[in-house]
């Protein structure tokens, strides 16, 4: 039946002995006469050791992809060398093989069953395309749409090529929309997969599954009502409207207002509409159609009166998606559909009217606006202009004028108001606009004097302070920090400020002890200078006392004003809140001595500074020494060395000492202020203390002098530099060097 091996990389073997011990090694040479279905190793070799030992030779399936069926192929030996004649030139019978193919040729296509989605907004959908094994030809693939006015395909068709026959290809369907708004639901559609066109026999005319989609309607049924934005009419007759139209083309008629369900007025004392019935068909269903709105007449001088249009229902006997249809409520809800105003003329024949809902003109400081209407009470003969002024140009602002015409007189004639920003906490402000009387060549119109409309501008400014964060802590050697204020309103009259510190001894303003608000010199709104930020400069206090950080404040005292503004006069802004940085620190000497070997002291590795020892680091464990109460530790603070080695600490700023902090014994004893680079000027004010002798490491000019290999050595071999800590001269860090198998105390100064 012969060896099989498959193309998912399945083996066969067969083994190879000699008959004979060889006189010499003999090398059997291999090969497969198909390597694209199966290979072997190149050769295998017999010694006059192994020649009785059977060799495997192990035959290795291999994959090309292709749906080519099982494979018959051979493995030969090509040839048999040998030193041994015998051996050597020796004819070997092939094994015969077949390579199990493990390739079934087919289109996949994803997704399957489920179908694509697109929208008609052009939304779009993919699906993926690929073979399922390798072509001898290039593969074509045709895709077409059975309803373009669904969807669309891209690309039109694909092709695979023996390099790209397993890469997806991904096709894209575009959704298309609707020639003509139709509410018709999701349509569903197919993306034809043509069969395919190759050479190659097997995929030759084999048909892929079509792509099943769906196409997402994005059109609603609707009425559409247009309006004007603000809708009045007159009992004069005065006259408005709105209009409407369907969103979509409807499968048959639709009447908007049926009996029962006409459009109407809810109230015909005020208003009436015509007509109450409105017919779409297919042809004419986006175009507008108007409903007139006519303003009716009463005996009462009742002042303009609101009333409501409602709209009625659809009725369609074909498309059921109108039938029963309401239209959109253009109306908060309210009563009816839609809003009107019928302006009470109370004889005038000039009148001033408000818009639906609105029974007082209001604006704001802000750029709000109100408006108001004029209507006439009938045709004039000629353009009439109303001339327009603002009783309060602080408050408000209006145009010059209205024109009314010849042919717009039974239209309304808007006017805009518009607030205006005084910057004055003033209140809501209550003014008005004039209306001139009417110079006109119409005799009925001459000398008319319109009613003048009263507005009322609501203010948007409230008295008080702004005042910025402070800019940070102030220090005890006289470190600074800012902060601003401002007012939020204009003042009538000048405002003053005082600002001053609730503690003297922690901060002080350093800037001026007031501060001066101009209402009318000065460049913000409305003049003068209040919108300007005054800076306060707060500076630190130094004291003789170990307080640690003090809080204290910048009090800004009531404002007073050179006039009675009341806003502002007694008005006190918050105070500020400030914290003063100690920069008092105590020194001891330790009341316990040690060589100068810190480093290998396991003891010392325990305190909180530095758990580290023997790194070659001997000061690390020196201010654990500092810490530790048997060394005189106070219990509070953290403490470190003065000693330098050169390598680890040296003098510097910031590095034991602080620039311009003050330093004390521990009973309160003044020792010393550090200079500006952070040592001490000789002499002391008063020494370290009463006796001891500290390792510093110091020479007498504050540099690095012997330290006893970084503190690290204890033996008589180094040495290291010693002080007197009862001097107040330079010997206090330098009077003698000493062997560091010595004990000496050390110098601990807080941080």
């Amino acid at each position: 039946s012969g060896l099989t091996t498959t193309e998912g990389g399945g083996t066969a073997f067969f083994t190879v002995v000699l008959d004979s011990q060889p006189t010499a090694n003999v090398t059997l040479n291999l090969t497969s006469t198909d390597t694209t279905e199966g290979t072997v190793p190149a050769s295998i070799t017999f010694t006059n050791g192994n020649w009785s030992t059977p060799q495997n030779v192990t035959i290795s399936g291999v994959n090309d992809f292709e749906d080519d069926r099982n494979q018959s192929y051979q493995i030969q030996v090509t040839s048999v060398t040998s030193g041994d004649a015998n051996y050597n030139g020796m004819t070997v019978s092939p094994v015969s093989v077949t390579n199990i193919d493990d390739d079934t040729f087919g289109i996949t296509v994803t997704p399957g069953a489920t179908p694509v989605i697109t929208t008609e907004s052009a939304g779009t959908g993919t699906f993926t395309v690929v073979l399922n094994s390798r072509p001898t030809a290039n593969v074509v693939i045709a895709l077409t749409s059975d309803n373009t006015l669904e969807g669309t395909v891209s690309p039109a068709s694909l092709t695979f090529t023996t390099a790209n026959w397993n890469v997806a290809r991904t096709v894209t369907i575009t959704g298309v929309d609707d020639a003509i708004p139709v509410a018709d639901g999701a349509i569903d559609y197919n993306i034809i997969t043509a069969a395919a066109v190759s050479t190659d026999t097997d995929y030759s005319g084999l048909n892929p599954a079509d792509v099943a989609a769906r196409n997402a309607n994005n059109d609603t049924v609707a009425f559409v009502i247009s309006t004007p934005n603000t809708l009045i009419t007159t009992e004069g007759g005065g006259t408005t409207s709105f209009n409407v139209r369907l969103a979509t083309q409807p499968a048959g008629d639709v009447t908007l207002g049926t009996a029962g369900n006409l459009i109407r007025s809810l109230d015909t004392t005020e208003g009436t509409v015509s007509p109450s019935t409105l017919t779409f068909t297919q042809a004419n269903w986006n175009v507008n159609q108007t409903i007139t709105i006519t303003g009716a007449a009463d005996a009462a001088t009742d002042v303009d009166q609101a009333y409501q249009i409602d709209f009625g229902i659809g009725s369609s006997a074909i498309d059921p998606l109108y039938n029963g249809l309401n239209p959109p409520d253009n109306n908060g809800g309210t009563a009816g559909d839609l809003n009107v105003n019928n302006c009470d003329t109370n004889g005038a024949k000039v009148n001033v009217c408000l818009a639906p809902g609105v029974s007082a003109l209001t604006t704001t400081e802000a750029g709000g606006t109100a408006r108001f209407y004029f209507t006439l009470s009938q045709a004039p003969t000629v353009d009439l202009t109303v001339n327009m002024t603002s009783n309060d140009l602080t408050e408000i602002t209006v145009p010059a004028g209205a024109t009314i015409t010849t042919g717009n007189w039974n239209a309304i004639t808007s006017v805009t108001v518009t607030g205006v920003n005084d910057f004055e906490d003033d209140g809501n402000i209550v003014t008005g606009v004039n209306t001139a009387a009417l110079v006109s060549a119409d005799g009925f119109y001459n000398g008319t004097d319109p009613a003048d409309p009263v507005v009322t501008n609501n203010d948007n400014d409230t008295a008080g302070y702004t005042i910025s964060a402070i800019s940070g802590n102030t220090t005890e050697i006289g470190g600074t920090a800012t902060f601003t204020i401002r007012l939020n309103s204009r003042p009538t009259a000048d405002v003053t400020v005082p600002v001053q510190s609730n503690d003297g001894t922690e901060g002080a303003v350093t800037s001026a002890a007031s501060l001066s608000f101009s209402a009318t010199v000065g460049a913000c709104g409305g003049g003068g200078d209040w919108c300007n930020d005054q800076t306060v400069t707060v500076t630190g206090q130094n004291d003789a006392l170990f307080d640690g950080n003090v809080a204290y404040q910048i009090v800004t005292g009531p404002g007073s004003t050179s006039s009675a503004d009341g806003n502002y006069n007694g008005n006190s802004p918050v105070s500020v809140n400030v914290t003063n940085t100690d920069n008092d620190r105590r020194i001891f000497i330790s009341t316990n001595s040690h060589t100068g070997d810190f480093d290998n002291d396991a003891g010392l590795a325990i305190a909180p500074l530095f758990p580290t020892t023997a790194n070659g680091n001997g000061i690390e464990e020196a201010d654990n020494f500092c810490m530790q109460a048997i060394n005189g530790y106070p219990g509070t603070g953290t403490y470190k060395a003065l000693l330098v080695d050169g390598t680890n600490r040296t003098t510097a700023l910031s590095w034991v000492l602080q620039a311009n902090y003050s330093y004390y014994r521990t009973d309160s004893t003044f020792i010393a202020n550090a200079t500006g680079g952070g040592i001490f000027s000789f002499p002391l004010t008063a020494a370290f203390d009463t006796a001891g002798t500290p390792w510093t490491g110091l020479d007498a000019a504050w540099g690095v002098g012997n330290d006893c290999n970084n503190w690290a050595n204890g033996t008589a071999l180094n040495s290291g530099e010693e002080g007197d800590a009862t001097s107040t001269g330079a010997a206090a860090i330098f009077n003698a060097t000493t062997t560091c198998d010595n004990t000496r105390s050390i110098i601990c100064v807080e941080q």
